[in-house]
């Protein structure tokens, strides 16, 4: 029987305008991301290219000539000083020229990105032996040495975040859905997925039917979570294919750092005297961006279902859809902001689900860096996840349960 129910409530969803008018929002964001993806990665591509760095490094010698001139008309102290220091500018851009002309020279070389990484090694070495570094940047200096490393003993050419291709796109657009949109869109799609029949003869025909309202509220949070997972899930698997087969699917074999810790640095306070955070030494290991890339999608998956869940409890509580709708989003990005903008609400951002739906910073772990709180941790996020499920579901199930529908 609750087959036969999750059936119908599958058959009555795609048969709901509101069901498709949706799925007709989402493609088209995820078809206009594809879009400002690929001509994004083309402008960075080009100032990244040797001829956009040597470009920017001239607009930067022509900005510090002007500042010595103006430098020169004046008199004040400073004045010396800031000649100087644009001189030296000048000389550190120059000779930043020659290295982008010579890698120019060898643009067509394969092996010319081997060298770029053995010189970058080099520099990195000679960083790491300066004693006067401060830790955070020999942290990531150390970083990138286990990457370059990689790269070059398993002879993996290095993929640039900002290329266009499946990996990196799949990447980014499940850290922008996590940006309150995941849960701003089920909430207008399923607002009404309980509130919404408080009424209607169908629902009321099917309560007085000799089916428990247990298996009736069960077999239409199951079907709605199918529907939802099945839309955003599969555009972006689709999405993926199509982004592959333009820019490719290399990068699955980079070398990524994820599950980092942070720690509290009461060394470094901001300016209202609390200490900022800092990386744990050590913290974290070296995986593939593969790898990193399959967990935040299932942990992204795991946060659309507990967005469902959220929803329906929500509308499960209130007779009108527009409420649920409007409650829902008010929460969501209420919350979500006020973690951004108040040190003391973000102490405690890590027990609200919806910051977890940034799956790919939850992952490497640089969520806490997001909200300055080093207590955000992968298992903690599930566990908080799975807890809102059930505990949603369950109320959401007590109240239909006791309802008087018919009235």
């Amino acid at each position: 029987m609750i087959f036969t129910l999750i059936k119908n409530e599958l058959i009555k969803l795609l048969r709901r305008g509101k069901t498709w008018v949706v799925f007709g929002l989402f493609l088209a964001l995820i078809t206009g991301s594809i879009f400002l993806s690929y001509y994004g990665s083309k402008d960075s591509e080009y100032r990244n290219s040797p001829q956009g760095q040597i470009e920017s490094l001239n607009r930067q010698i022509d900005l510090a000539n002007n500042r010595i001139k103006d430098a020169e008309k004046s008199s004040e102290s400073w004045a010396k000083e800031e000649v100087i220091n644009s001189k030296q500018q000048i000389e550190k851009d120059q000779e930043l020229i020659k290295i982008q002309e010579d890698l120019l020279k060898n643009e067509n070389d394969p092996n010319s990105w081997k060298k770029n990484l053995e010189n970058e090694k080099e520099n990195i070495e000679k960083t790491l032996n300066d004693k006067s570094g401060n830790e955070e940047s020999k942290q990531y200096q150390n970083e990138r040495l286990e990457a370059i490393n990689y790269y070059l003993d398993n002879d993996v050419k290095p993929i640039e975040s900002w290329k266009f291709n499946a990996i990196n796109y799949l990447k980014d657009i499940i850290q922008v859905l996590g940006l309150i949109i995941l849960v701003s869109g089920i909430a207008v799609f399923m607002s009404d997925m309980v509130s919404g029949e408080s009424t209607p003869p169908t629902l009321k025909f099917l309560l007085v039917q000799p089916i428990s309202r247990g298996k009736v509220i069960l077999s239409k949070f199951i079907a709605v979570v199918i529907t939802v997972v099945s839309m955003i899930g599969g555009l972006e698997l689709l999405a993926f294919g199509v982004v592959g087969v333009v820019g490719g699917f290399d990068g699955t074999k980079i070398p990524e750092i994820i599950h980092k810790t942070y720690e509290f640095d009461y060394s470094n306070l901001n300016r209202m005297g609390e200490p900022m955070i800092k990386q744990v030494t050590n913290s974290g290991f070296t995986a593939t961006r593969g790898d990193a890339l399959l967990q935040s999608f299932g942990l992204q998956v795991l946060f659309i279902i507990t967005c469902c869940a959220f929803v329906f409890l929500i509308s499960a509580l209130f007779k009108s859809s527009m409420t649920t709708m409007a409650l829902t989003v008010i929460i969501s990005v209420a919350s979500t902001m006020a973690c951004m903008v108040s040190a003391k609400v973000a102490k405690v951002a890590h027990l609200m689900f919806f910051n977890y739906g940034r799956s790919g910073d939850v992952i490497s772990g640089d969520i806490s860096g997001v909200f300055q709180n080093p207590n955000f941790n992968i298992s903690l996020g599930i566990g908080l996840m799975i807890g809102t499920i059930i505990f949603s579901y369950v109320i959401a199930h007590i109240v239909f349960s006791k309802k008087d529908i018919l009235i």
